[in-house]
């Protein structure tokens, strides 16, 4: 197995451990598509399968990067949660591609054979293969709450629901900022309770990809309005205040759309 000094170019042509020395190369490089797997570098695996990852990267013709990434490392749990990865699921591989925004790939079965990474890699870059979308299960009281919360799997559903104008808070649970902002959003929520069909959620945007929605901020709040689901930004200062004249603005606005004939 090769563990260059330029992953830049020798990852197009062998599997290359991940190490944050180089990974500035790996994300400037002009071929921004990865082939990423996931192993523990302390399983008696682990050498079989860089071989066979070894042996597959050939077969990407240069196409994408071969990345072995050791999931013993502390550091990398970030990037098992970016593709929701468990240790229990490892070793498994994922096929990425990196333009304005990050697109993720998961194979049904991952098979450790050089037949099946490339094949994989082929179809997924080849567009033949559905983006993987990362949800969470639903919470039983999901939608009981003054704030419903939202995952990918009910977001369209409910938001683009044409009746309702729908305002969203899209977090991380590990941003501080969200964490200052949801007691903010949840004093919002039930001022605005009496207000006919209009409702507020919030969602989990690390652990829920909806199509069409690419969060680059946290915290990022969104009015979905009545009737025809326009889609509107808040870009004020996060106060009670400002996020009130927000809400009001955007459903009388909602409100009057529909009422015109």
């Amino acid at each position: 197995m090769q563990e260059p000094a330029n992953a830049q170019t020798s990852s197009l042509h062998h599997a290359v451990v991940f190490e944050k020395s180089y990974s500035k190369n790996l994300l400037v490089s002009p071929v921004r598509r990865y082939v990423l797997a996931f192993m523990s570098r302390s399983s008696e695996d682990w050498a079989a399968n860089v071989a066979v990852l070894e042996a597959a990267a050939p077969k990407l013709h240069q196409k994408a990067h071969m990345v072995c990434i050791d999931i013993d490392v502390k550091e990398h749990v970030y990037l098992m949660n970016l593709f929701g990865i468990r240790p229990e699921d490892c070793p498994t591989y994922r096929f990425a591609v990196l333009t304005d925004r990050l697109v993720k790939y998961r194979p049904e079965q991952a098979q450790f054979t050089p037949h099946a990474v490339a094949s994989f890699a082929r179809a997924a870059r080849k567009g033949d293969l559905k983006p993987h979308l990362l949800s969470q299960e639903p919470p039983a009281d999901w939608d009981k709450l003054t704030v419903k919360r939202l995952v990918q799997r009910t977001f369209r559903d409910f938001v683009m629901d044409t009746r309702l104008c729908v305002f969203v808070y899209f977090y991380a649970p590990w941003c501080v900022h969200c964490q200052t902002f949801s007691s903010t959003w949840e004093a919002v929520a039930a001022r605005c309770a009496h207000m006919q069909d209009v409702v507020f959620a919030q969602m989990d945007a690390t652990q829920n990809e909806v199509e069409g929605q690419y969060i680059r901020c946290y915290p990022t709040i969104k009015c979905f309005r009545k009737g025809d689901n326009r889609e509107v930004q808040f870009c004020e200062e996060r106060t009670v205040e400002k996020l009130m004249q927000f809400v009001h603005t955007h459903s009388q606005a909602s409100w009057l759309d529909s009422t015109v004939v």
